[in-house]
């Protein structure tokens, strides 16, 4: 099943939303009972940046990936790296599996991102020369 604009906006929409939610957790606890792990309270403030910019691209995906591809490649490319980072960071500071499943589910979630929203630009691309090409037609009259 291929995806379209709206999918991909509910999808962005709904990771985004929990991704804010998980994040404001994690710094309710970091700020309550660990004020020393100044690099979890970091990588928090960075992950609710990361959340809200996938918000945003779920209500602005469409004329983003007609005028703006760019920008959200880039968004795409930020998160990548930010879950690479926290997966080496996880690696480090703590023991156990639980914790490297949110980053490496991130970075396959980016990967997705990054192909789809390419082929949905395209898409939209084609769409749109189509349209104006049969708009510049002569009329029949």
């Amino acid at each position: 099943m291929k995806e379209s604009v709206g999918s991909l906006k509910a999808f962005l929409g709904v990771v985004g939303i929990l991704s804010i939610l998980n994040n404001l957790g994690d710094l309710y606890l970091y700020l309550k009972w660990d004020n020393q792990n100044l690099i979890g309270i970091l990588l928090t403030i960075i992950g609710l940046g990361l959340s809200g910019l996938f918000v945003y691209l779920s209500f602005n995906l469409k004329p983003l990936l007609l005028n703006s591809l760019h920008f959200v490649r880039r968004v795409i490319l930020a998160s990548t790296v930010f879950h690479l980072f926290s997966l080496v960071v996880y690696c480090i500071d703590y023991p156990g599996v639980a914790k490297f499943i949110q980053p490496f589910y991130g970075v396959l979630m980016c990967g997705y991102l990054f192909m789809t929203t390419n082929r949905l630009s395209r898409s939209l691309q084609e769409e749109l020369v189509q349209v104006v090409s049969e708009n510049n037609k002569p009329s029949e009259r």
